[in-house]
């Protein structure tokens, strides 16, 4: 099978703290580096083996720490007037003025495709403009509905999408569910990628201790999972307080911990901690954990973002004997997934009585576990890293240019 030069543009790099991030991880597992290029926005990154490496953040470290602490909105509109700025700058001369998005360094590469999950409006026009000035096959590929939250009078993101939309020769989508709509609401047909996972990496497991072991390890999102993970912490404390022998550990992403860290409860109970473990100190955790968690808000607003979403970590938490617990509502592609296959005990109601009794059950009741662990080992099969990477090396071949 032959290997093309990809450019990835993305506002993740290769790493385990973000789904975008850990899917190109796996998915460009024992792809050559030399043959990937990588522009993408984050400033912690250092790999300098691949063939391009492009960071678009500002890498004064100070001033990004600085702005982590601004509030939600004021971020919102220096971001905003940032990007307009720029735009005005350079729009008006994007033939003139190509190294605004590096044009040589990425003719000196010579990539032959261009894959992308999108994000933020500066990085979709930012993408835009390498498209039409290198003419080359585009893949996208779609791993949330954030299209939902496109307002009416975002005009602008609006035209970007569909730009996007017609001139990607490959479209992706994160499931069967997302690519189904999708293809109905836009008239276009649209592959499967999910993230996948070699089942060699899965530890034994190592969890036969007295105290009973809850984990989170990933990204937490205001409008994804925030608040049902805050909501499963305050179960656990109750539960803990009946005295159940109980930990919930939480690991989160560096950046994420400082924003988040104080909105969960303090308890002797509750431990919180910073996500950045290699692949052995993952597996481990999980191998030493007795419940693992994956969880959706019940909001209108997270429950449209997060609706057709296939979570990064879910092969890792199927192949690793352990058993899931999932609280969020039915109309979260997953979680009626699980449901409906039975490899997770769900919980669909935002109540801590029932979600206490649902963490109590799945704990102590050996029966309900061995059933529902027998059943996520079954769901993982589709999960298998092999056949998921021939599938999207298959659309690369299929989507290079050809000399």
């Amino acid at each position: 099978m032959r290997f093309p030069k990809v450019l990835i543009i993305s506002e993740f790099s290769f790493d385990s703290n973000s789904g975008g991030g850990l899917l190109f991880k796996n998915l460009f597992d024992g792809y050559p580096k030399e043959k990937i290029g990588l522009i993408h926005e984050d400033i912690m990154f250092k790999d300098s083996n691949v063939g391009l490496l492009i960071c678009l953040k500002n890498k004064n470290k100070l001033l990004n720490t600085l702005i982590k602490f601004f509030p939600n909105k004021l971020k919102s509109f220096l971001k905003s007037i940032l990007f307009f700025v720029k735009k005005l700058k350079k729009e008006k001369h994007v033939s003139s003025d190509i190294n605004f998005f590096h044009k040589e360094s990425i003719q000196k590469f010579k990539p032959e495709i261009i894959y992308t999950i999108l994000g933020s409006q500066e990085l979709m026009l930012y993408i835009k403009y390498v498209h039409e000035y290198f003419n080359l096959p585009l893949i996208i590929h779609i791993m949330d509905n954030w299209i939902s939250d496109i307002k009416d009078e975002e005009i602008e993101k609006k035209n970007l999408l569909q730009y996007f939309l017609n001139s990607a020769s490959t479209r992706i989508a994160i499931n069967e569910k997302m690519a189904k709509i999708y293809s109905q609401k836009f008239n276009k047909k649209f592959e499967i990628v999910h993230n996948s996972l070699d089942r060699k990496k899965i530890k034994k497991i190592n969890n036969l201790n007295k105290l009973k072991v809850i984990t989170y390890i990933g990204s937490v999102y205001k409008n994804v999972q925030l608040d049902s993970l805050i909501r499963i912490s305050q179960s656990v404390i109750s539960l803990s307080n009946q005295n159940n022998d109980l930990q919930f550990q939480i690991y989160l992403p560096n950046h994420q911990l400082k924003e988040f860290k104080l909105k969960f409860p303090k308890h002797f109970s509750i431990k919180i901690g910073s996500n950045n473990f290699d692949d052995n100190e993952y597996f481990s955790l999980i191998s030493k954990s007795n419940l693992l968690i994956l969880a959706s808000n019940f909001d209108k607003k997270s429950v449209n973002y997060y609706k057709y979403s296939w979570p990064a970590k879910m092969p890792s938490y199927l192949m690793s004997g352990v058993p899931i617990f999932i609280l969020g509502p039915k109309e979260v592609f997953f979680i009626s997934e699980a449901k409906q296959k039975n490899w997770a005990y769900v919980c669909n109601q935002n109540d801590e009585s029932k979600i206490k009794k649902s963490i109590y059950r799945i704990l102590f009741d050996d029966k309900i576990k061995e059933i529902l662990i027998k059943n996520a080992i079954e769901e993982s099969k589709n999960f298998e890293i092999e056949k998921m990477k021939k599938n999207f090396l298959n659309i690369i071949n299929q989507n290079r240019i050809t000399v």
